[in-house]
């Protein structure tokens, strides 16, 4: 193979590459916000203000993803209990769930979450 093929083939490569890198950051910002648009609005639906929401904010597991898991979490803090984590799930067509609670201690139990879904 001559020079200037391998150099054509690297950058053919190099192009593929941040093309998927750049398609890959579109769709994580894109489904991101319309995942924390769907709690907000799951949120308000439940009787909460913005004033009560201290942060909402997606994350997303490539790897949960190929585990058959959930590749998306919208994880919600709640002004008056700063120290939990609520995360929720949404599901196309079948809409939002609340998920796991974290934060606390060992001490902590199922009752002492103002926020859980029952």
């Amino acid at each position: 193979m001559g020079r200037g093929v391998k150099k054509k083939i690297i950058l053919s490569v190099l192009f593929i590459v941040l093309f998927a890198a750049a398609g890959f950051t579109v769709y994580v910002s894109k489904g991101g916000r319309d995942r924390e648009n769907h709690v907000m609005e799951y949120l308000e639906s439940k009787g909460y203000s913005d004033a009560e929401i201290k942060s909402v904010k997606a994350k997303y597991s490539f790897f949960n993803g190929i585990l058959g898991y959930q590749a998306w979490a919208v994880n919600v803090v709640f002004t008056d209990e700063r120290d939990f984590v609520y995360t929720y799930i949404y599901r196309s067509g079948k809409g939002v769930s609340q998920g796991s609670v974290t934060g606390g201690d060992e001490n902590t139990q199922k009752e002492d979450f103002k926020h859980g879904e029952r």
